[in-house]
């Protein structure tokens, strides 16, 4: 193939790869961590819905959906726990993974495990592993 781009690609090494992958994957378990414990109604056991649209709270007497009054009355609707297996459930999702991490699904495919919308359980569970970075060193 005489492609003129492949000329000019420099591929990242295979580590770097995974790095970015793991970062990625960390970055978005936060995030969903804290918008599944931000104190709001949607958020709250004490929610207010009317159909399945949640439009205030009982506890802390918000008549908004996106807005806790009292954030020491608030009570998550799911331990921290809960919702980290939930977001990990996520990741083993390909439906959920195209539509909502397209970012997690591209270095997935890159890396091999993601192909005809399955997803290698191993990869995943070790991008979940997020190496932190060691004070001093």
């Amino acid at each position: 193939m005489n492609d003129p781009l492949l000329s000019k690609i420099r591929l990242k090494a295979l580590e770097e790869i995974v790095k970015a992958a793991r970062e990625t994957v960390h970055r978005h378990r936060r995030r969903f961590l804290q918008r599944g414990l931000r104190p709001c109604p949607q958020n709250c056991k004490g929610a207010s819905t009317l159909g399945r649209e949640v439009v205030g709270c009982t506890y802390c007497g918000s008549p908004s959906a996106g807005t806790c009054l009292r954030e020491g009355k608030f009570v998550p609707l799911f331990s921290k726990d809960e919702l980290a297996k939930q977001f990990a459930d996520q990741l083993r999702n390909p439906e959920i993974l195209l539509r909502e991490y397209r970012d997690v699904t591209v270095f997935l495919w890159v890396l091999g495990a993601f192909d005809k919308q399955q997803v290698n359980e191993e990869v995943v569970a070790g991008m979940e592993k997020h190496e932190t970075k060691k004070a001093g060193k």
